[in-house]
Protein backbone atom coordinates (compact mmCIF):
# COMPACT_ATOMS: atom_id res chain seq x y z
CA UNK A 1 0.00 0.00 0.00
CA UNK A 2 1.46 3.69 -0.68
CA UNK A 3 2.21 5.88 1.80
CA UNK A 4 0.49 8.93 -0.48
CA UNK A 5 -0.71 9.10 -4.17
CA UNK A 6 -0.13 12.14 -5.97
CA UNK A 7 -2.19 12.43 -9.32
CA UNK A 8 -2.34 14.77 -12.08
CA UNK A 9 -6.26 16.19 -12.84
CA UNK A 10 -5.96 15.44 -16.46
CA UNK A 11 -3.86 12.50 -17.33
CA UNK A 12 -3.60 10.25 -20.38
CA UNK A 13 -6.99 7.82 -20.53
CA UNK A 14 -7.92 8.79 -17.26
CA UNK A 15 -8.51 11.80 -15.21
CA UNK A 16 -7.46 11.98 -11.60
CA UNK A 17 -11.35 12.28 -10.43
CA UNK A 18 -11.85 8.80 -12.01
CA UNK A 19 -9.05 7.70 -9.92
CA UNK A 20 -10.45 9.02 -6.86
CA UNK A 21 -13.58 7.47 -7.59
CA UNK A 22 -12.21 4.21 -8.23
CA UNK A 23 -10.26 4.30 -4.93
CA UNK A 24 -13.17 5.32 -2.79
CA UNK A 25 -15.53 2.68 -4.77
CA UNK A 26 -12.61 0.19 -3.60
CA UNK A 27 -12.24 1.38 -0.34
CA UNK A 28 -8.80 1.94 -0.67
CA UNK A 29 -7.96 4.40 2.03
CA UNK A 30 -4.90 6.60 1.20
CA UNK A 31 -3.83 10.03 1.28
CA UNK A 32 -4.24 11.39 -2.07
CA UNK A 33 -2.77 14.99 -3.54
CA UNK A 34 -3.87 16.32 -7.06
CA UNK A 35 -1.85 18.82 -8.70
CA UNK A 36 -3.17 20.50 -11.98
CA UNK A 37 -1.88 23.36 -14.38
CA UNK A 38 -5.39 23.23 -16.04
CA UNK A 39 -7.96 22.76 -13.38
CA UNK A 40 -11.07 25.30 -13.62
CA UNK A 41 -12.20 27.55 -10.15
CA UNK A 42 -14.11 24.67 -8.91
CA UNK A 43 -11.71 21.96 -9.17
CA UNK A 44 -9.85 22.38 -6.04
CA UNK A 45 -13.52 22.15 -4.40
CA UNK A 46 -14.45 18.80 -5.85
CA UNK A 47 -11.37 16.65 -5.66
CA UNK A 48 -11.56 17.50 -2.10
CA UNK A 49 -14.89 16.53 -1.69
CA UNK A 50 -14.01 13.09 -3.65
CA UNK A 51 -11.12 12.25 -1.10
CA UNK A 52 -8.45 14.29 -1.84
CA UNK A 53 -6.21 16.12 1.11
CA UNK A 54 -4.62 18.46 -1.04
CA UNK A 55 -4.81 20.67 -4.09
CA UNK A 56 -1.85 21.75 -5.55
CA UNK A 57 -1.25 24.40 -9.22
CA UNK A 58 1.48 24.02 -11.37
CA UNK A 59 4.27 24.72 -11.48
CA UNK A 60 5.46 23.35 -8.16
CA UNK A 61 8.48 24.06 -6.24
CA UNK A 62 10.17 21.00 -4.99
CA UNK A 63 9.37 22.42 -1.50
CA UNK A 64 5.68 23.01 -2.07
CA UNK A 65 5.43 19.79 -3.04
CA UNK A 66 7.59 17.63 -0.20
CA UNK A 67 5.42 20.14 1.98
CA UNK A 68 2.26 19.14 0.85
CA UNK A 69 3.42 15.27 0.50
CA UNK A 70 4.66 15.22 4.51
CA UNK A 71 1.27 17.07 5.80
CA UNK A 72 -0.61 14.77 4.03
CA UNK A 73 0.97 11.12 5.38
CA UNK A 74 1.60 12.43 8.61
CA UNK A 75 -1.85 13.79 9.19
CA UNK A 76 -3.12 9.97 7.28
CA UNK A 77 -1.10 8.51 9.95
CA UNK A 78 -2.29 10.47 13.48
CA UNK A 79 -5.93 9.49 12.23
CA UNK A 80 -5.55 5.80 11.26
Amino acid sequence: MPDCVLLDLQMPEITGMDVLQYLDNARINVPIIIVSAHGGHNDPEACMMAGALSYLRKPLDADQLLRAVYWATKRFATSH
